[in-house]
């Protein structure tokens, strides 16, 4: 069972057990350190999925007191150890969240900040996995093509959209467009180097694959989306879950950066068709997801620019996601 620890710093006249406060049957284990002279610290050992309907008990009550703050830290381990999972309050937040539950809002919104930063090492993950999976698509080699997609980092920033949508937060959409952007990019250019040195065979299985567009090809990236959010509301490996958003973008972007480059116009654009099919529907199936685990701002201020931005998102998308499957159609 993941854990966290709650450390709340109230004023002095706070007492647990107070109404607004969490009771016995919602933590794990608490206590109190009454050595600062000015603030009263709270320990909180509780599940990570109850973290969120905790803290919002107590923010409710001393949200305003400029003494209020909160830190949330993982638990590596505990001892003695605890047996059993502890059960929900009727007042628990999971009664909301039909998915399941999920980690503290504010993780999860930094765990996004994180993901959508244009690092020295995004760069360079970006640009190795390119150049391994452009030669193991030229290769038809399929397990040089999955290394690639392990390395590849395309879960952060999509996911980190995806977040920013969700929580209306304009300056995280923009910045996770820009990585994304820079990510889809470079693995273009570097595609189409290879394309342009190295010869290509559009006949190959793992090529002409990619060249070819379905509603399974649709079915895949939306689930590859759902498979992303759960996996960040939820601390799964993202590592293993960001294969399946890599199956679905790094191939096909790949396939078009070497068919573009070696001359084959009409075969690039199909597979550029995938990408755009793919990167829509994960963007989608993530935002619903988000939705539907129960993931909102903060401030009803805020919540006005969240309603906002789903419903540009999915108007956005959706005109986007009906183009492409009416070129499908009619092709």
């Amino acid at each position: 069972m993941p854990l966290r620890l709650v450390q709340i710093s109230l004023p002095r006249w706070a007492k647990l057990g107070e109404s607004g406060l969490p009771s016995e049957e919602d933590v794990i284990a608490s206590w109190r350190d009454e050595s600062s002279h000015e603030n009263l610290i709270i320990h909180l050992l509780v599940p990570a999925e109850q973290a969120e309907s905790i803290i919002e008990k107590i923010e409710k009550k001393y949200g305003s007191s400029s003494e209020f703050t909160v830190v949330l830290l993982p638990v590596q381990g505990v001892y003695p150890r605890i047996e059993q999972e502890t059960q929900p309050s009727a007042n628990n937040v999971a009664t909301r969240n039909p998915l399941g539950q999920r980690v503290y809002r504010e993780e999860l919104y930094n765990n996004a900040i994180d993901s959508s930063k244009l690092t020295d090492n995004f760069f360079l993950l970006v640009v190795l996995s390119a150049i391994v999976a452009a030669v193991g698509l030229i290769q038809d080699n399929l397990p040089v093509i999955i290394g690639a997609m392990v390395i590849a980092p395309l879960l952060g920033p999509n996911m980190s959209l995806a977040v920013g949508t969700t929580l209306g937060d304009v300056t995280l959409i923009w910045r996770a467009l820009r990585t994304s952007f820079i990510g889809i990019l470079v693995t273009a250019v570097i595609s189409l180097f290879v394309g342009m040195i190295m010869t290509v065979n559009p006949d190959n299985t793992a090529i002409s694959r990619l060249t070819e567009v379905g509603l399974t090809d649709i079915t895949i990236a939306l689930a590859a989306g759902s498979a992303g959010a759960i996996a960040f509301t939820t601390g799964l490996p993202r590592a293993v879950i960001g294969v399946m958003v890599a199956v679905a973008l790094l191939p096909p972007l790949c396939a078009f950066g070497l068919l573009l480059g070696a001359g084959y116009i009409s075969l690039a654009l199909n597979a550029l068709l995938l990408t755009a099919t793919n990167i829509i529907c994960i963007n989608l199936a993530a935002v619903t997801t988000f939705l539907v685990k129960g993931v909102r701002p903060t401030r009803w201020q805020d919540e006005e620019h969240s309603k906002y931005a789903i419903w540009i998102a999915f108007v956005l998308w959706g005109i986007l996601l009906a183009t492409l499957i009416s070129i499908l159609v009619t092709r």
